[in-house]
């Protein structure tokens, strides 16, 4: 199969031959893995990342129809299904899943994973994100979040600090657009 096109792998996929497509995965994992790492999914992982890279390039290979080059033609369906996935986390209907927090741990359980290497990198970009986070935010805006996380409702949160709940929205707008803008 390495000796293959990927249009003749393409072939051989929609013609039944699974092995095609794991021909194809092996070619293109790199891309799929670099793609993915520019998107951040609410309440999910690197992993969760790839398996919708995964998807865009299966839907790649079953709607490819030759007027382009399929690498190119790939790369648009991975980075298209990553940015539906992002855009699906962050809807409302998901907003109590993303903004669960397990019981078992203080919030910011890490899971362990066999690369030391992406580890590092992985607390790194938290630490730095982290970072950048509270560069950005006023202090205000800082209490304010940290009382979102707790559960606290907008009207919980103007109560507790002696604020209308007008200015807890406000406040919760303008961390989002903040954070928009450094995930960016």
């Amino acid at each position: 199969m390495n000796e293959r096109t990927d249009i003749e792998l393409i072939a051989l996929f929609k013609g039944g031959q699974d092995e095609a497509f794991n021909e194809l995965y092996e070619r293109y994992k790199y891309m799929i893995k670099s793609c993915a790492r520019s998107f951040f999914l609410v309440g999910g992982d690197s992993e969760d990342l790839m398996q919708e890279g995964v998807i865009g390039l299966l839907k790649a290979v079953n709607s490819y129809n030759g007027a382009n080059a399929f690498s190119t033609y790939a790369y648009t369906c991975i980075k298209n299904s990553l940015l539906s996935a992002v855009k699906r986390a962050q809807s409302f209907r998901n907003k109590p899943l993303n903004y669960s927090i397990s019981i078992y741990s203080n919030g910011f359980e890490l899971t362990p994973t066999t690369d030391p290497e992406e580890e590092f990198i992985g607390k790194e970009s938290a630490d730095e994100l982290i970072q950048k986070i509270n560069q950005n935010l006023s202090s205000f805006e800082i209490t304010v979040l940290k009382l979102y996380f707790e559960g606290l409702s907008y009207v919980e949160i103007a109560t507790k600090l002696n604020k209308e709940s007008k200015s807890i929205d406000n406040a919760l707008q303008r961390i989002k657009r903040k954070i928009s803008k450094i995930l960016v």
